[in-house]
């Protein structure tokens, strides 16, 4: 049992590493898809497109099951995440928003709402002092 799982341990280590290639490559996918969404109509239509495009791209190598073509757009889109990133932070501040937060009259705006406070003194009445 032990020789066949030494002669397996190669083959188990390439599907692994595919594996691991398709989940980071998947979730990398998801974010950059929610920031461009967030980010979606302040960022420039050419920039767009070419992250949309990179995207599709990283789509279709997703679909392949290939760990060098996933580990290949994991690094593109890795790279081009930053760029997004930075693009999404220059247009936030142009519109005064933080990127991560819709703009002026979204559902995260927060309200406080504080208690209302009274100071008080008071004094402890022992019952035997109180006859």
């Amino acid at each position: 049992m032990t020789k066949e799982a030494e002669l397996n341990a190669a083959e188990d280590k390439k599907r692994k590493d595919a594996v691991e290639a398709k989940n980071q490559l998947d979730t990398t996918i998801y974010q950059l898809e929610k920031t461009l969404k967030e980010a979606g109509d302040k960022l420039p239509a050419e920039t767009k497109s070419k992250f949309e495009s990179a995207l599709a791209d990283a789509k279709k190598d997703l679909e392949s099951n290939d760990a060098a073509r996933m580990k290949s757009a994991l690094e593109n889109l890795t790279k081009l995440g930053g760029e997004l990133y930075a693009e999404a932070q220059k247009a936030a501040q142009a519109t005064g928003t933080d990127a991560g937060e819709p703009a002026a009259g979204g559902s995260a705006k927060k309200t406080e709402k504080k208690a209302d406070v009274v100071d008080a003194d008071f004094e402890v009445v022992d019952d035997d002092k109180k006859k």
